[in-house]
């Protein structure tokens, strides 16, 4: 049926506001997903993901109309390997290869845009996570962007190790 196909197929609301931006303004849009793994929408199913695809998308027309660009930016891209702390009880049925030190390593990379640096994490990172991140950076303007060169699950903060690790 359309709702399952919906979740299964679709782009869901991310692919509805880049047909928008790409509409009004030409050319390709880009949508990377912030720390949002324990997020959710107050509704659900296939209407709330077209008025949030709307929303988001006409936000961000009527914002490029305001933004100035310079052929003078620094552009500068790193990459660093980082271990993770797994959580204790695990799921036999887990789709990632687990080690046995308790530890899973992943690349962490970082892209500077001029004043914007996208923090890339290879999982669904939950909010806190990605507050101590910008916290820590020191920056204002500093984006994490999850599920960057793979999918390794939910990177949670300590606190919610206790909790399930999400919702």
């Amino acid at each position: 049926g359309w709702e399952s196909w919906f979740y299964d197929v679709s782009a869901e609301f991310p692919g509805v506001a880049t047909a928008l931006v790409e509409s009004a303004e030409s050319g390709n849009c880009l949508f990377t997903l912030g720390a949002a793994g324990n997020m959710v929408p107050i509704e659900r199913g296939i209407s709330p993901r077209f008025k949030i695809g709307k929303a988001l998308g006409g936000e961000t027309v009527r914002l490029l109309q305001f933004m100035e660009t310079s052929a003078d930016i620094i552009l500068a891209v790193g990459s660093r390997q980082v271990e993770l702390p797994l959580k204790n009880a695990l799921e036999k049925d887990s789709y990632v290869k687990l080690p046995k030190s308790g530890k899973l390593e992943v690349e962490l990379q970082v892209v500077r845009i001029g004043g914007l640096y996208l923090v890339a994490l290879p999982g669904e990172v939950l909010v806190e996570v990605g507050t101590a991140i910008k916290d820590g950076s020191g920056g204002e303007q500093t984006l994490i962007v999850s599920l960057a060169n793979g999918s390794i699950g939910y990177i949670c903060h300590r606190e919610a190790y206790g909790e399930g690790g999400y919702e």
